[in-house]
């Protein structure tokens, strides 16, 4: 184990890309980058071979991170990285005296899930961007204009298609092909979970598909997002796209202004919650998102629940000390007076 532990994440990283494992490939080469920087800043040999790595250092690079700001779950990944490519090289070798990633982190750390309001997707699709460009201090008179406009409006529409679409996530909207879509029903599978998924195309969908569909002519895809192009290069501009898409949807969650926070994850979660807010069974939810367990489910549903809670809480407050109930608390109660 006298291999150093930078060259063999490097290696790792390099083996993951030639095997068109892209997403991985980047994670690894991410960790290599994140380890490398903790290195020179403790000062540590940047050659430390395998067999240095301790349980101290792996808990010290940690600690380093989260000084740094770094997210819990980006610090775990960071970690399950290196462990994975660490048990890569000492698998079939003698036992080490200790495993370094014993004391790690390595968990997922719950998130606030953030959903959209229902009004809030109606007034997306309602939206003036032309205006809202001009509010956020961009010159119509300007050449860059036209097309920060288009630019904008597709991701404006690109968020409602993927809503409509059961809350599709953005890397199967971007990788739809035109064969995936036969007499009104789109038919695809998940990249993340390889489920056969189907969705129909439904008025506002198809709106959407033949406003761009000039502009995906010239590529096998339905939307245009993705160029023609080998897969490297494909991935590449999908990380590119979906860093874009991100960045216009904040563009557009300051022009709804009212603390709207919109991103690639939420036109899912906002179908899940809306449907839920809906009284939509959870079954047909669950199936809609392409969940094997309803109670993977239950995480895109959790923050719509609290709100539910809190209001109620807020009702039961009113009612025990005797304060006016406002209208939408008094259907809690059944109640008609105050």
């Amino acid at each position: 184990m006298s291999l150093s532990f930078l060259s063999c994440l490097s290696q790792e990283a390099v083996s993951l890309y030639l095997t068109q494992r892209y997403g991985q490939s980047l994670r690894v080469e991410s960790a290599h980058n994140s380890f490398s920087s903790f290195l020179h800043a403790r000062s540590l040999d940047v050659a430390m071979p395998v067999s240095a790595l301790t349980t101290r250092i792996v808990c010290d690079y940690q600690q380093w991170l989260s000084g740094n700001s770094v997210m819990k779950n980006s610090i775990s990944c960071y970690t399950r990285m290196l462990q994975s490519v660490y048990n890569k090289v000492v698998s079939g070798l003698d036992a080490p005296a200790e495993n370094p990633f014993s004391l790690a982190y390595r968990g997922i750390a719950k998130t606030r899930k953030r959903a959209a309001g229902i009004s809030v997707i109606q007034g997306l699709v309602s939206l003036d961007i032309r205006q809202g460009l001009v509010a956020l201090g961009k010159s119509p008179g300007r050449k860059s204009f036209s097309g920060m406009l288009d630019r904008t409006t597709f991701a404006r529409d690109l968020f409602i298609f993927c809503y409509c679409a059961c809350g599709m996530a953005f890397v199967d909207a971007a990788y739809l092909r035109k064969e995936d879509l036969r007499n009104g029903i789109i038919r695809y599978r998940r990249r993340k979970t390889g489920q056969l998924m189907e969705v129909s195309v439904e008025p506002l969908m198809q709106d959407i598909l033949d406003r761009y569909a000039s502009q995906a002519a010239d590529t096998p895809y339905l939307l245009p997002i993705l160029p023609v192009a080998d897969s490297a290069s494909t991935y590449r501009a999908y990380r590119t796209a979906l860093r874009t898409y991100n960045s216009r949807l904040k563009q557009l969650s300051e022009m709804l202004g009212g603390g709207v926070s919109l991103s690639s994850y939420v036109a899912r979660h906002s179908w899940a919650s809306n449907m839920h807010e809906l009284d939509m069974p959870l079954s047909v939810i669950s199936q809609g998102l392409g969940h094997e367990s309803e109670l993977t489910t239950q995480i895109y549903i959790k923050s719509l629940e609290t709100s539910k809670v809190h209001e109620a809480n807020r009702a039961f407050i009113n009612r025990v000390f005797s304060y006016p109930l406002l209208s939408h608390e008094r259907d809690f109660f059944g109640c008609k007076g105050t």
